[in-house]
């Protein structure tokens, strides 16, 4: 990403256009605040070329010869966006080369930072360069895994590259819809988990349950063995007495027929007795 300074009669190429932007030899205010000549101090004036700003003043006051500087104070131009800070530093020549800004081109205007000190801004915005590249990065290796906070932190970044023209709303917009996939995904996470709980208390009830099924059916198990053994002796009880009621039947009907033998063994001897006694009598 390339600046034209104002001051420097020299053609750059934008990296982001490929189209030369010509500089222009002159001075620009910043934020259009002009100074009262009268505010002005006799050392800072000098014969009127120059246009003289708040930032003049601030940075003519550390000159040895208390002359202004216009080389500090100009400002530079990216794709037709003023900036207020010269673009001297090498390192532009890093973030130039930098793929992200051939694949996302950039035009930042850095309005935010005219509220710091000229010497800060550069370096101010440099910083910025590289916090989008590295946005971009981390942006592109987000995992679901990754934490709400981080989320969040991401946004915030861009909200504050934004702020500072980067032209950042499409993945702005498209982590704050991430953020609530996550956020969805962190409900069905702590969802799961509940219902793994649940899972895991039903199974280990239901566990109980069938521990407690198995001993009753192992009871009744041995309930029914040992019903089936009752029974089986039952069986041979009734078989035996059975058995001993035809005994007892066998044994009455014999007693009757001794009984009724016995009758007509005392008939017959009365019978005989009789004879005997009417024998004698004649």
């Amino acid at each position: 990403m390339n600046f034209v300074s104002d001051d420097t009669q020299v053609t750059k190429s934008n990296c982001l256009t490929d189209e030369p932007l010509q500089s222009h030899d002159r001075l620009v205010p910043q934020d259009g605040n002009q100074v009262d000549d009268g505010s002005i101090p006799q050392s800072l004036q000098n014969d009127g070329s120059s246009v003289l700003t708040s930032d003049n003043i601030l940075l003519s006051s550390f000159s040895p010869s208390g002359n202004s500087m216009p080389s500090d104070l100009a400002f530079s131009q990216i794709s037709g966006h003023q900036v207020p800070f010269v673009k001297r530093s090498p390192v532009w020549r890093v973030t130039d080369a930098m793929d992200v800004f051939k694949e996302v081109p950039q035009q930042p205007h850095f309005h935010p930072l005219r509220q710091f000190l000229p010497a800060l801004r550069e370096g101010m915005a440099l910083g910025l360069m590289c916090t989008f590249a590295s946005a971009v990065e981390d942006i592109r290796k987000l995992s679901i895994a990754d934490s709400t906070a981080s989320l969040q932190e991401k946004i915030a970044t861009l909200c504050h590259l934004d702020e500072n023209g980067f032209s950042v709303q499409f993945m702005r917009c498209r982590l704050i819809k991430l953020l609530q996939i996550k956020s969805d995904h962190s409900n069905y996470i702590a969802e799961k988990e509940q219902l793994k709980a649940q899972l895991l208390e039903k199974t280990t009830s239901l566990s109980q349950i069938d521990e407690r099924l198995e001993k009753k059916e192992q009871t009744i198990a041995e309930l029914e063995e040992e019903l089936g053994r009752a029974r089986r002796e039952a069986q041979k009880i009734m078989e035996e007495k059975e058995r001993e009621d035809e005994e007892l039947l066998r044994l009455k009907a014999a007693d009757r027929s001794i009984e009724e033998a016995c009758g007509v063994a005392e008939l017959q001897f009365q019978s005989v007795l009789a004879e005997l006694r009417h024998m004698r009598l004649s």
